[in-house]
């Protein structure tokens, strides 16, 4: 097992409860979107992969990314902060 560690990254969500009853592919896509409209980069350049993983809790919705079956990354969706 290496010791490299990868990143793990946090998306707040203001819709999580839809994401939460995604497919998985469906989950990834929106992933894909999230980066793709964001201006800022959100999962790094040097991060490559060629499948992903879709793990779910209560609180959170993870894609981890994948090459060659090792984990290159992790990115979460998780709900924002209740303002009532």
């Amino acid at each position: 097992m290496s010791s490299k560690k990868i990143p793990v990254i946090s998306i707040v969500s203001l819709d999580f409860d839809n994401i939460a009853r995604m497919s998985d592919e469906e989950v990834y896509e929106h992933l894909v979107l999230a980066c793709r409209s964001s201006r800022k980069r959100i999962v790094p350049a040097k991060i490559r992969h060629n499948s992903f993983r879709v793990r779910r809790t209560k609180d959170s919705v993870f894609v981890q990314l994948l090459l060659d079956h090792k984990e290159t990354c992790q990115v979460g969706f998780v709900p924002a902060p209740s303002f009532n």
